[in-house]
């Protein structure tokens, strides 16, 4: 059953802020924590020339001269009065329109885009980064950007000068991903700021109903693995071996116990440039055996989580009051109709 929430939406340069664009047809909002988020807003060409003050038949014609580029703002919050604390926002950047037709003869403006993380994808280039740390290299990059084009938290848990770091005809998003994972950090945009390190998250409540389904999965897959790399500066041979967490999720210890009992033999990996010296190598296969561990059990569902973003934290109960824990979003999808 849909959860009712009032909406509203602002374009950053829209004359009469008191418009909002908020009378829409159908408003989409995809979230991920490893990607670009991705939204998608319809209008009939009436009500968006309204909001515009243009005439709906210059819409087609005039209307991506406002809108093209702009900074966009969708929030919404719930209509029931007992739930006046619960928000959702969501920053973006319009890319990209429409003009689509429907089965009525109706004229709809599709304005669509993305998190302003797409903004990291301007290019790609080379170059090199010496003796700095991984807080230090974020900043650098990101520090290329305007200002105002994203609200940032640098926040890594690993503040040790790296000896040397290379881009390779990688876009800088490309880039800030593959350093943070190879570093085994959280690097993902949470709805209104780029974030470098997990964060605690929102805990937020889910209980299984007539309106609210979840479907709890857990699966046996190898996960030893060993990992070799070369230290040039000292030219010594380096090995490791991944040790996955010791705590966390009773269903995932058990699946990580039942895999290696399974799968006997290791996955033995070449680690580049992360395993520089043994220290680096075990944090590399660490971080590969925490992500593998973290794979094995997922946690997918729909239901009336209004204000659920990426980083967050879902507390999970069946109708009976069952707890079955917490669990981390990673992707969730909006869906509202005008």
């Amino acid at each position: 059953m849909p959860h009712p929430v009032k909406v509203s939406v602002h374009v950053d340069g829209v004359a009469d802020p008191s418009l909002a664009l908020a009378d829409f047809h159908q408003l989409t909002l995809q979230q991920h924590v490893l990607q670009h988020h991705r939204f998608t807003l319809d209008f009939s060409c009436e009500t968006l020339g309204k909001a515009l003050n243009i005439k709906p038949e210059l819409v087609p014609t005039q209307a991506h001269e406002r809108l093209s580029g702009k900074d966009i703002t969708l929030g919404w919050a719930s209509r029931y009065a007992g739930e006046a604390g619960r928000s959702f926002q969501f920053k973006g950047l319009i890319t990209d329109i429409s003009i689509q037709t429907d089965a009525d003869l109706v004229n709809y403006y599709q304005l669509s885009g993305y998190s302003p993380t797409f903004l990291l994808e301007d290019g790609g280039q080379s170059r090199t980064f010496v003796k700095k740390s991984l807080p230090t290299i974020f900043n650098q990059v990101l520090g290329e950007y305007a200002g105002n084009a994203f609200d940032k938290q640098l926040k890594a848990q690993g503040q040790q000068v790296l000896p040397y770091t290379v881009q390779y005809q990688e876009t800088n998003f490309n880039f800030l991903s593959r350093l943070a994972a190879g570093q085994g950090e959280w690097f993902y945009y949470d709805g209104t700021t780029l974030r470098l390190g997990r964060e605690s998250g929102q805990v937020i409540p889910f209980r299984s109903s007539s309106a609210q389904v979840f479907g709890l999965s857990m699966r046996l897959q190898p996960t030893k693995t060993e990992g070799a790399s070369y230290n040039y500066r000292t030219h010594a041979p380096l090995r490791a071996t991944a040790v996955p967490p010791a705590a966390g999720y009773a269903l995932n210890q058990f699946a990580v116990a039942q895999s290696t009992a399974l799968f006997t033999q290791p996955q033995r990996l070449t680690v580049g440039p992360h395993g520089r010296d043994q220290a680096q190598l075990q944090r590399a296969l660490d971080g590969m055996a925490a992500k593998q561990v973290g794979s094995q059990v997922a946690l997918s569902g729909s239901g009336e989580a209004f204000d659920t973003t990426p980083g967050s934290v879902l507390e999970v109960q069946d109708a009976l009051g069952t707890a079955y824990g917490q669990f981390r979003v990673l992707a969730v999808r909006h869906d509202i109709d005008g």
